[in-house]
Order: structure tokens, then C-alpha cells, then sequence
């Protein structure tokens, strides 16, 4: 494998997120975002401050701490998590929805589409039962990894914000300095302890992913541990949140 640039090859990635999500709601106006897991709540927090700084309407949120497999058999098809225990959380979400109209998904990486199409088929069930007409369309924001939109979901449109590179994962986060990561790696560990994309959540505000009691949830343990023990840790969030509003702004409105 040739070595690459990691941090241009997030650059890149971060800079078409940006350009798709422009291009998209020129388009016309996304009614709801969609995210499911940790790059997703990540991205779809980065997405909200794109819209803010486009001056678009806020979209309704929707968030699913979304498993494809059971802890730790990652890829393994024996051990597929059923994305009906997402319907309860979903059924609330459209119950409290007036219409349909566009969705946008974002992830920074699409995989085999696992999480969009689970998510997509549920909202859609959700819709019918609620007797509320069927969403215009269903947009999908992320790195493309060989993923086809299936026949029978016509509505889909796939916006890839660049291929996959084999063996390299979750690369749209590698645009973030180190500057800002180092406070979480001193005190949480490298990679190994605390991986990188999710250095993203804890800087944003968010919380993490996990599996507790059979049951996948959004845990705030991490980032209350960081509060507590990383000094002026919400300084830090706010000049992290000042930097990327920045990194974005240029994207949008440089003539360059």
C-alpha cells in the first residue's frame, strides 16, 4: 500500500462534506436529519453548523445509537443486531412529525449501507403506520465503500464525499489538529484507550456509543469524565466548535 497524506485525505473528505451538504439544500430544504452511531452524531453536529452559517432552517433531529452487529463481532453475519429494537425510538420520532418531506443522512463512512437502509426501511414503516405520505427524498452524505442503492428504494440519493482507501477508517476526522485532540489522548490514552473519531463527539459536546445491558444507548460517561478531569475542557470545545465553523465558512464562501 502506498503511504498517504492522512491528514489532506480528511481535509478532502471534510471540504466535500461541506460542499455536498451546499449543493444539497440549495436543492431545496432538508426537513429532518439523520444519524446513526458516533461518526454520525459527529457529522450530523458539523452538518447543523453548515446549516446555521447557510442561514437555512434548523431540520428536526433524529438520532440512533445504531449497532450493525453485536459487541465485539464486528462484521461477523451471525452476529447481525436486528434493527427492529430502533422502531420504538423511531415510531416516538415520526409520531412527532407533522410531514415527511426530504431527509438527509450523514456518516463518514456508508459501508454496505447497513445503518442508512436500516434506519431508511424503519422510518418508512413508521410513516405508513402513522399514516403520514412517504418522505420525498432520502439523501445519504458519506464515503463511499462500495455501496449501491437498492432497486426497490427509488427515492435514495447517494452523495459520496470520496472513495474508500483501503485499510483506513473514519479518515474525514484526521482534519482535526492535534492541537485539539492532545488534552483527550494525555488523559484518556491513544488510540488503543480512546479512538480517534470519537475524540470528535467528546470536543462537540456529544456523547458515546454503547452497548450497556443488552442495549445499545448514548452514554455521556466519557464526556463527563473529560469535564471533570481535563482542565478548561469546555474552553477548549469552544474554541474546537469556533475552528470548525471557521474550516467551514472558507469552504462555503472563499473565491479561492
Amino acid at each position: 500500500m502506498n503511504d498517504i497524506n492522512i491528514g489532506e485525505q480528511g481535509r478532502l473528505r471534510f471540504t466535500n462534506f461541506v460542499k455536498a451538504i451546499d449543493e444539497i439544500v440549495k436543492g431545496g430544504t432538508v426537513d429532518h436529519l439523520v444519524s446513526g452511531g458516533n461518526s454520525g452524531i459527529s457529522l450530523s453536529e458539523i452538518t447543523l453548523m453548515i446549516l446555521e452559517l447557510l442561514d437555512c432552517k434548523t431540520p428536526s433531529v433524529l438520532r440512533v445509537p445504531f449497532y450493525r452487529y453485536y459487541p465485539p463481532h464486528r462484521d461477523d453475519e451471525n452476529f447481525k443486531f436486528d434493527p427492529k429494537y430502533y422502531k420504538e425510538q423511531i415510531n416516538e420520532y415520526i409520531m412527532n412529525t407533522r410531514k415527511a418531506g426530504t431527509f438527509l443522512f450523514v456518516d463518514d463512512e456508508i459501508c454496505q449501507g447497513n445503518t442508512a437502509l436500516g434506519i431508511k426501511r424503519l422510518l418508512d414503516e413508521c410513516l405508513q403506520e402513522n399514516h403520514i405520505p412517504r418522505m420525498d427524498k432520502y439523501y445519504i452524505v458519506a464515503e463511499d465503500q462500495g455501496f449501491r442503492v437498492p432497486s426497490d428504494l427509488s427515492n435514495i440519493i447517494f452523495k459520496p464525499i470520496a472513495k474508500e482507501i483501503d485499510g483506513y477508517n473514519n479518515l474525514i476526522f484526521t482534519f482535526i489538529p492535534y492541537e485539539f485532540e492532545k488534552p483527550l489522548v494525555d488523559y484518556f490514552g491513544d488510540d488503543e484507550k480512546l479512538a480517534f473519531h470519537i475524540r470528535a463527539n467528546l470536543l462537540l459536546n456529544l456523547p458515546v456509543k454503547e452497548f450497556s445491558n443488552g442495549s445499545p444507548m448514548f452514554s455521556t460517561i466519557l464526556l463527563d469524565q473529560a469535564k471533570a478531569n481535563i482542565k478548561d475542557f469546555q474552553l477548549l470545545q469552544n474554541r474546537f466548535r469556533d475552528y470548525v465553523k471557521g474550516e467551514i465558512s472558507k469552504i462555503l464562501f472563499s473565491n479561492n
